[in-house]
């Protein structure tokens, strides 16, 4: 892989998180500690150019994979 490819394991993150919505949840799933995957969850922010959260009343949630997706 070049290095300019992104990392196509990030896509398997990206999935765990959206279904699970929690970091450390989708983590345990995957195997991962929670160190871990709030990096792939950094990475994933600089992949889409999205924050990945979105403001849902006074809470913030993981945006879906439309909002993530959209220019």
């Amino acid at each position: 892989m070049a290095s300019g490819d992104p990392d196509l394991n990030l896509l398997v993150a990206l999935r765990a998180l959206l279904e699970e919505t929690n970091v450390t949840h989708a983590g345990a799933r995957l195997g991962l500690g929670q160190s871990t995957m709030s990096s792939a969850l950094s990475r994933l922010r600089t992949l889409f150019h999205h924050e990945l959260r979105v403001r849902v009343g006074r809470d913030d949630e993981l945006a879906t994979l439309e909002l993530i997706l959209r220019p």
